[in-house]
């Protein structure tokens, strides 16, 4: 018969051999897909059960309780949480005033400064940087009393203060303070005290509120422009020079009201001698 054939059984044995390898290859592939879907779902999983929301209050205190990166001595600390504001010592709260300063955090900052000055009251340093918080806050007033107590004499930065100093008083509009600051600055710097007057034009000169000028006067000479600019600038810090082809125009900006210019000018006629009038602004 046909199956006794030899050669007949031979394909039967080939054709089955090849059935099975197909067949078990299927299931290999079948099982490793099987495993790779296993694997993805348990991943997501695990990403989505440590995927937690911080809040700001838990990110700020996750960051004060990080030592400061530049000072060895909080850096011998450990990983405990609170270690440094449980520190006893003045400059490690200053230090990490200062890394929060960096990162803009200055709500922090002003709070690590507090501490150091609570140990060391007298600590220049800390006083001017807590005026340098407070100013970055836009607290002015609390900007101003923290300078005052780094202006101290043996101050190294004295200027650098007075200069930090008068820039509040410029950004509360407080014009006698500023002044007195002003001449301060024209004894200890003459470079700040220049930068505090090119600021003090730069602002009034963009204040709305602004509604009057004095003019002192027009001169033809520039020297003569010059020499009674600089008498009134030692005065009046709002004092600036208008130049234009034929004049060299000597005026003081940043009047508000009638009366307030009203006084201005009474008060250089009687200082300098000269009749200043009033112009609107506008």
């Amino acid at each position: 018969m046909i199956r006794d054939n030899p050669l007949f059984c031979g394909e039967i044995f080939k054709r089955i051999d090849r059935e099975g390898r197909k067949a078990m290859q299927k299931y290999v592939l079948s099982s490793i897909l099987i495993l790779l879907i296993t694997l993805l779902i348990f991943s997501f999983a695990s990403a989505k059960k440590d995927s937690r929301v911080i809040s700001p209050q838990v990110a700020a205190l996750v960051v004060a309780t990080k030592p400061a990166p530049d000072n060895p001595e909080i850096n011998k600390q450990t990983n405990e949480p609170d270690t440094i504001i449980k520190q006893d010592n003045a400059s490690d709260h200053f230090d990490l005033g200062v890394s929060y300063s960096d990162k803009g955090m200055y709500i922090e900052a002003v709070e690590a400064y507090k501490q150091a000055l609570k140990m060391k009251p007298d600590y220049t340093e800390a006083h001017y940087n807590l005026g340098l918080s407070y100013y970055g806050l836009g607290m002015y007033k609390e900007a101003i009393d923290a300078y005052k107590q780094a202006a101290q004499e043996d101050n190294p930065d004295i200027a650098e203060t007075h200069y930090k100093l008068a820039l509040s008083y410029l950004m509360l509009e407080d014009k006698d303070s500023l002044t007195e600051e002003y001449k301060i600055l024209r004894n200890l710097d003459s470079q700040k005290a220049d930068n505090l007057y090119e600021a003090a034009i730069e602002k009034v000169s963009s204040d709305a509120d602004s509604k009057y000028i004095i003019q002192v006067g027009a001169y033809k000479i520039p020297d003569n422009a010059n020499k009674i600019f600089e008498k009134l600038k030692a005065e009046y810090i709002y004092a600036y020079v208008e130049r234009e082809t034929n004049f060299n125009k000597v005026r003081i900006l940043g009047i508000k009201t009638k009366e307030e210019g009203a006084l201005i000018i009474k008060e250089i006629n009687n200082t300098f001698g000269l009749k200043p009038f009033l112009l609107s602004a506008h």
